[in-house]
């Protein structure tokens, strides 16, 4: 077992710089030329588990393929003859970007605004290898002195990175339905398990920490994992500007454009995000249409694709929304390619049609036909037909369940299906028996309705151990003399009494 003092070739152990669930980092010293370096150790405990194995190398494989001077150096990776797993890396003298938020709280737009930009160039790096790192958070971005610059940037952990081109050695399986990431952090599509995420991922997460970094805080806080999760998935972030008002509106737009709950919506590239935060007003004009075009303009515009009508995110005022919200986020709908000229009143009406949208129950066939009319009038019987179609057709619903404590096993029927939190996807109108199991806990049995609350807690009760009756001990016998001597004070005490009786 690597401990301070072992040899990890040609690097001595000199001291341990902390530990997480996976595994701890030392601080290894050459000990000819005095170099240092970071030495990344699985625990020995985990070492016998193949996924986590994978995952651990996955990071050092990575990282030696996107070579860029904001993602951290991995100089070597192996295995020691005792079958201990390491990483040796560059060695960096500063703070994470989460213990420095802890310190300040909110930092200066300039501040946060270049530490963002360098989060994007690097991961821009990643992404055009087919790298995503899943599991960007202010703790995973580490901030250095290098030369003048006093917020250097170097992006750590890509032990969850995922593959999405080719196949390779990092290309390792996912199971549908887990949840992998850091819930404040983690995009929509994340929080439901989907197996076919992407590089957009990355995006919602730069966006969440540029909020925090600029708010104070996570734009969907909440106290449990599943609280968390379903405000991903269901709830629009509050403004930042009401949060912190000398955020300017342009970088307001880039948050939320980040922050879309559907990736289609979301910047397509951190080249794009990259570019956006260069110049935030020009971007914002840019997208408005408010500026003449130039060579310059035109050159952007043509490698910004969220520009076009169909990507991007509309803001609307909504007073009639409760206190709590004082906007509502509503996204640009996915028109059929034959209905790409569909004019705005249309479009309006069939994103209506999505999920959530237009009210339940009978009412919903009301708005529906309406819409259909609406569509006779524009375009014709065949886009009735379209709307008639997508009113007819029914997503299945997203459940989060969680249970408390955390890891049960979740079961339905006789097929164990996952553990807390796990995301079940039920057909609209449909329900299902889940019954969770823990050990030492008594069973929970849930039935959950598709069309019921979005996030299902359970909270298991512990097994009351049997315990056997208290023992009742008889009292211990009096000693045989203390018994004559109290027997004895006892006949004194009546002849004393006798005698002493008067008599008349």
């Amino acid at each position: 077992m690597i401990t301070i003092g072992s040899t990890v070739g040609n690097y001595e152990v000199i001291a341990k710089l902390g530990s997480g669930a996976m595994g701890a980092v030392f601080l290894a010293e050459h000990p000819s030329i005095g170099k240092r370096v970071a030495l990344k150790v699985i625990h020995s405990d985990l070492a016998a588990n193949a996924e986590m194995v994978s995952r651990f190398f996955t990071e050092a494989r990575a990282v030696t393929q996107i070579q860029n001077e904001h993602i951290i150096d991995v100089q070597n990776y192996g295995q020691t003859p005792d079958g201990d797993n390491f990483i040796v890396m560059e060695f960096l003298d500063g703070k994470g970007l989460g213990e420095i938020l802890k310190e300040k709280k909110i930092l200066s737009v300039e501040q946060a605004i270049h530490v963002a930009w360098q989060v994007a160039d690097g991961l821009s790096a990643s992404h055009r290898l087919g790298i995503v790192h899943r599991d960007l958070k202010p703790d995973n971005i580490f901030i250095v002195q290098r030369s003048n610059d006093p917020l250097f940037v170097k992006i750590l952990d890509f032990g969850l990175a995922k593959l999405t081109q080719g196949g390779g050695a990092l290309s390792h399986k996912t199971r549908a339905g887990s949840v992998l990431g850091t819930p404040h952090y983690m995009a929509p599509e994340q929080c439901e398990g989907k197996p076919d995420i992407d590089h957009r991922v990355d995006i919602y997460a730069l966006g969440c920490i540029i909020y925090e970094m600029l708010c104070g805080r996570v734009p969907f806080p909440g106290e449990g994992f599943g609280e968390v999760l379903v405000k991903h998935l269901r709830e629009p972030p509050q403004m930042p500007t009401r949060l912190n008002p000398t955020i300017p509106k342009p970088l307001e737009q880039i948050i939320l454009h980040a922050l879309a709950k559907k990736k289609e919506f979301r910047f397509q590239s951190m080249d794009e995000f990259r570019v956006a935060l260069t110049d935030p007003e020009r971007y914002s004009r840019a997208l408005d249409g408010d500026r003449p075009l130039n060579s310059n303009t035109l050159e952007f515009l043509a490698q910004t694709p969220a520009v076009r009508a169909e990507q991007s995110t509309m803001i609307f005022d909504a007073p009639s929304v409760p206190e709590a919200h004082d906007t509502i986020m509503m996204e640009a709908p996915v028109i059929p390619e034959n209905t790409a000229s569909v004019p705005a009143a249309v479009v309006l009406s069939s994103h209506l049609l999505e999920e959530d949208a237009v009210p339940a129950g009978k009412g919903r066939g009301l708005w529906i036909a309406l819409f259909a009319a609406v569509g006779i009038l524009v375009l014709g019987g065949g886009a009735a037909g379209f709307l008639l179609w997508r009113g007819k057709t029914e997503a299945a619903a997203s459940v989060v369940v969680t249970s408390e404590p955390s890891g049960a096993a979740v079961w339905q029927g006789e097929t164990q299906v996952g553990k807390t939190p796990y995301v079940l996807k039920i057909p609209r109108g449909e329900s299902a028996e889940l019954v969770l199991k823990k050990e030492g806990f008594v069973d929970g049995k849930r039935r959950v309705a598709a069309d019921g609350e979005p996030a299902l807690v359970v909270k298991l009760t512990a097994r009351e151990e049997k315990k056997a009756p208290p023992k009742v001990e008889a009292p211990p016998e009096e000693p045989q003399k203390k018994r004559v001597e109290k027997g004895e004070r006892k006949k004194k005490k009546k002849d004393y009494d006798d005698v002493m009786e008067p008599s008349f």
